[in-house]
């Protein structure tokens, strides 16, 4: 790559990412330029590297996706709280079943932010290598069944037909059980939302 004018002063490092597409593939290089300098510190010439920064792109993006899918899923039981907390305060007049329904709601997307703010803290760790599985032997029918639990009032909510069906002889298992229901609630809170 020639050293030309758009690149700045000669004697300065420079960096400058390039976006090439070919054979249907975006590949993200970054050049940098630095100036080979001789003892008395005039410029003897340029070395140039070229760098796949592919990844680290495709990482920025994902971060960037992660913080806006992140801020969405706080607003949402957010929202149905101070709905709820609102109604309670306003209305002079609820049946104690109502009550009940929107005490609930309050209650659930509650626990919802506290799973949520539980993901965010394990995605943290993981960032920073300091993840830890506390295992223990589990049942995994037991897991399964209190997992489906949680998920159920969602399901209803959303009128969606779902059962569980297990063998009738699981093993016991050495796992960390929170983070297995964790994924659990994910992966089927993600089917509920997902699903028509």
């Amino acid at each position: 790559m020639p050293d030309d004018v758009e690149f700045g002063a000669a004697t300065r490092p420079l960096s400058l990412d390039v976006e090439q597409v070919g054979n249907g593939e975006v590949r993200h290089l970054r050049y940098a330029r630095r100036p080979q300098l001789t003892v008395d510190g005039s410029i003897d010439g340029h070395v140039w590297t070229a760098r796949d920064v592919t990844q680290q792109h495709f990482a920025e993006d994902m971060r960037e996706q992660f913080v806006t899918a992140a801020t969405h899923e706080l607003r949402t039981p957010l929202a149905s709280i101070c709905a709820c907390a609102e109604t309670l305060v306003e209305k002079d007049e609820i049946d104690r079943e109502q009550q009940k329904q929107f005490y609930n709601t309050i209650h659930s997307e509650a626990s919802r932010l506290g799973r949520f703010i539980d993901d965010l803290l394990d995605v943290s760790r993981m960032q920073a290598g300091s993840l830890t599985l506390d295992s223990h032997s589990t049942e995994l029918d037991r897991l399964v069944t209190e997992t489906a639990d949680k998920v159920r009032p969602l399901m209803e909510t959303k009128q969606l037909a779902f059962q569980v069906e297990l063998p009738s002889k699981l093993p016991r298992l050495s796992l960390d059980k929170g983070k297995i229901s964790a994924a659990l609630v994910n992966l089927l809170g993600n089917a509920a939302k997902y699903t028509p």
